[in-house]
């Protein structure tokens, strides 16, 4: 059964990580808690990685409307499901491409630190080969960084290893697989690419628009 880990540097935190999905120990029933604890879920699904490289050979993988692609097998994953469930799928989400031309660079969809943020995920659709640097815990506050040219902001490595004290941790998707974060979760790609979809939730009245 999970259970939250205060110190982001623990052992038992790290275990929760392996090299292509969140723990099987983390049930679906706690896949929620621990998307908003740590600020990522993630899962290896080589589906996902096959629609990736359809929607690049379509020249696709810019279109809002992509996602709806990937729903159903999303829908199949019970973890995933769940984590999904309060958020709008059916929306036309804001969609980003996070590319491994920036290595050792790190991004976040944004650092606006209101509560809107927290009621917001962007959902990544790695292709197969992609491999991902992650920071257990960055989209807690404080936030920094500046606008990149791929439209996301970038995240000082500085910041997020000296200042926030965070450690970088390594994910391998293979053949592929979804990634689902904090809109402020800082994350990065040295190989592959990651189609990014960012989701408002259900009912939730924004301060500003979603």
């Amino acid at each position: 059964v999970y259970k939250a880990v205060m110190d982001p540097s623990a052992s038992d935190a790290l275990r929760l990580f392996t090299e292509d999905q969140v723990s099987s120990s983390v049930s679906a029933v706690d896949a929620p808690n621990f998307l908003k604890d740590h600020g990522v879920f993630y899962q290896a699904n080589p589906e996902i990685g096959r629609l990736v490289a359809q929607l690049d050979n379509e020249g696709a993988s810019w279109e809002p409307s992509g996602l709806r692609r990937f729903l159903p097998v999303l829908q199949n994953d019970p973890r995933v499901r769940k984590i999904l469930d309060p958020f709008d799928t059916q929306c036309r989400p804001v969609c980003w491409i996070l590319g491994s031309n920036y290595p050792k660079h790190y991004f976040a969809s944004t650092i606006l630190e209101d509560e809107d943020e927290d009621h917001k995920i962007a959902v990544y659709m790695c292709s197969a080969g992609s491999q991902l640097q992650i920071f257990d815990r960055s989209q807690n506050l404080p936030s920094a960084g500046v606008r990149g040219a791929n439209g996301m902001y970038e995240v000082p490595y500085v910041f997020l290893t000296a200042i926030k004290k965070l450690d970088e941790i390594e994910v391998r998707m293979k053949e592929g697989g979804v990634m689902i974060v904090h809109p402020r979760f800082a994350l990065g790609s040295s190989n592959g690419r990651a189609v990014g979809y960012g989701l408002p939730e259900k009912g939730y009245k924004f301060k500003r628009a979603a």
